[in-house]
């Protein structure tokens, strides 16, 4: 269930970067998502997974969110303005591992893919 003050008609069902405020518009967190709608209604579901969560959840004045085309958009994206805004929430950028890269497979017909430092030995130099 959505706070009163997020517009859930605002919130679409596509993939995109959400990008939580406080009260004096300064940014806290930047995330990605598949969905935009389910991933933001997470956050304030009556279970919240971690007391960092229910911090930052308690700080949320408002939010801004960007659609892109892909996943692989989504994460550089979200990169790019968690370089440039530092919110104090993304302390690192990480899935609870290592940083995410773009890697280029070698092959016959090279792909772009995301990746752990660890599999980035077989990435093109």
């Amino acid at each position: 269930m959505l706070p009163s003050f997020i517009d859930k008609a605002k919130i679409p069902h596509k993939s995109g970067i959400y990008i939580y405020k406080d009260e004096n518009n300064e940014i806290w967190y930047v995330g990605k998502a598949i969905d935009l709608y389910h991933r933001v209604s997470s956050y304030f579901a009556k279970n919240v997974d971690s007391l960092k969560t229910a911090l930052l959840v308690e700080k949320i004045r408002g939010i801004e969110t960007i659609i892109v085309e892909s996943e692989l958009e989504a994460l550089i994206l979200e990169a790019y303005l968690i370089k440039k805004h530092l919110p104090p929430y993304n302390i690192k950028q990480t899935d609870d591992k290592d940083y995410l890269y773009i890697k280029i497979a070698k092959g016959d017909f090279p792909t772009v893919l995301t990746a752990r430092k660890k599999d980035l030995e077989d990435a093109k130099d």
